[in-house]
């Protein structure tokens, strides 16, 4: 936050910063009290979390300018130019997405899924999201008209982690909602352990299942495992493969959770027995 304060006043940009902490410990909330005597932030701490969806929604109602640019508390930006950057983007479309970037060297085995997951499906440059740019939406860093977000929000009702931000990137496509990806990306900071990042893609797939009951068609051409598991629906495989999946999910969850470079594949193939469970 420092950080950006200093490139807000160092270029004199018209920026101004809305921060809510979302369900924060006492003791992030007293390490933050700071920003109280900072004149262009705007910080309120509120008591209970609302999920990542509601906070986005009422962080857009809060804030007074037409552009709003969102930034998760884990991102730090990787540039010294980063307001800048943005501000100079903002005629160039109604959504602008800047990117993340994990660390280049692993870290301890302990955290090596999420990292892997990360630097392998999130870390991405500019041109390669541009070419499916809906399918790349992450909201912990983009910008965003505050008319547009008004009027399509995030969907609130997601309380718990998982797949807000894919519902939001397919009803921008649906709207025909023009996204460009540019190269202003930040630093996530914040890995899971293992075990963590295990326990919220679970959750987050109980999301994606009530996504796809209260969905048209669309949704669900338009997302990855969906599609996968309507293939397997189709093609009369669904229950072969629960069958198998029961017969190896304890071997291949120990894998992923003790291996120190983890296969993506398997991270997928778990992912997909997982949500034919739910159903």
């Amino acid at each position: 936050m420092r950080d950006l304060l200093a490139q807000q006043k160092e270029g004199q940009l018209p920026v101004d910063f809305w921060i809510f902490e979302d369900g924060s410990t006492a003791a992030n909330a007293k390490n933050n009290e700071w920003l109280r005597n900072e004149p262009l932030v705007n910080y309120t701490h509120l008591a209970k979390n609302n999920g990542r969806s509601a906070i986005r929604n009422t962080l857009a109602r809060a804030a007074s300018a037409s552009y709003l640019l969102f930034l998760d508390d884990d991102s730090l930006p990787v540039n010294h130019h980063f307001l800048k950057d943005y501000c100079e983007q903002l005629t160039n479309g109604e959504v602008i997405c800047g990117g993340r970037q994990y660390e280049v060297s692993q870290p301890s085995d302990h955290y090596s899924l999420h990292w892997k997951y990360g630097t392998t499906m999130e870390s991405k440059s500019a041109e390669t999201r541009n070419e499916n740019p809906y399918l790349s939406f992450h909201s912990n860093n983009f910008l965003v008209k505050k008319e547009l977000l008004l009027a399509m929000p995030f969907d609130d009702q997601l309380k718990q982690y998982g797949h807000e931000d894919t519902l939001f990137g397919v009803n921008l496509n649906r709207n025909k909602i023009s996204i460009k990806h540019i190269h202003n990306p930040v630093w996530h900071k914040r890995l899971e352990s293992n075990k963590d990042f295990l326990n919220k893609t679970e959750r987050a797939l109980e999301n994606l299942r009530r996504l796809q009951l209260q969905e048209d068609s669309f949704f669900e051409e338009h997302v990855n495992l969906l599609m996968q598991f309507n293939r397997l629906t189709r093609w009369q495989l669904k229950g072969i493969y629960s069958v198998g999946f029961r017969l190896f999910k304890a071997r291949l969850q120990k894998y992923l959770l003790k291996s120190k470079q983890p296969n993506l594949l398997c991270f997928n193939l778990y992912k997909l027995g997982c949500f034919i469970e739910l159903n």
